[in-house]
């Protein structure tokens, strides 16, 4: 079974934080998209997955209590980051 077939759960709408800027993290973005509310965590804004989240904050992804910080903004069911 593929990876992105496990982490979309058909039916079940839930939020999803996705940690990153990345090519991997816009791939991610779009197919949890598919079944979820996504909102992102970025050190810079990626077009892509601005377009697709609900809500983004730009933070250092270094300085975990900044992300640690924004996290606590969303409410969330689920994380995923690299």
């Amino acid at each position: 079974m593929d990876y992105l077939e496990v982490i979309s759960m058909k039916g079940i709408s839930i939020n999803v934080l996705l940690v990153g800027d990345g090519a991997r993290e816009h791939i991610l973005a779009e197919k949890l998209y598919e079944d979820s509310n996504v909102y992102a965590i970025m050190s810079r804004t990626n077009p892509g997955i601005a377009t697709i989240a609900k809500s983004i904050r730009i933070c250092d992804l270094k300085d975990a209590e900044a992300v640690r910080s924004a996290a606590e903004s969303f409410s969330v069911s689920f994380d995923v980051g690299f």
